[in-house]
């Protein structure tokens, strides 16, 4: 007997291959993504998969669920957190045009 073709019902979140695609944010959709990461603070508990589920509830929320996945969210976090870092703190010597 064979089985019917389900493949359409895992097409979800992981499906996004993020060597194929990269969304670029707006400016407006990268303001909201720090918001609603920063108000979500709570969904980030530190457990096995709370960070998968909290960043696919932020983009979910955010309409960007078929445009991104969670692993390329906490990425985008983690390279907007560095780089926040780097204008904060420069090393001895460097300076830091305030517009970039």
């Amino acid at each position: 007997m064979e089985q019917a073709d389900h493949s359409y019902i895992n097409s979800s979140f992981e499906q996004i291959n993020s060597a194929e695609f990269t969304y670029k944010m707006s400016d407006k959709e990268i303001e909201d993504f720090v918001k609603l990461r920063m108000s979500n603070d709570h969904l980030f508990t530190g457990r096995k998969n709370s960070s998968k589920w909290a960043w696919r509830s932020i983009l979910k929320h955010m309409g960007l669920h078929f445009k991104m996945n969670h692993r390329q969210a906490s990425k985008k976090w983690d390279n907007m957190k560095k780089k926040y870092k780097e204008l904060k703190y420069p090393p001895p010597g460097v300076k830091i045009v305030s517009q970039w």
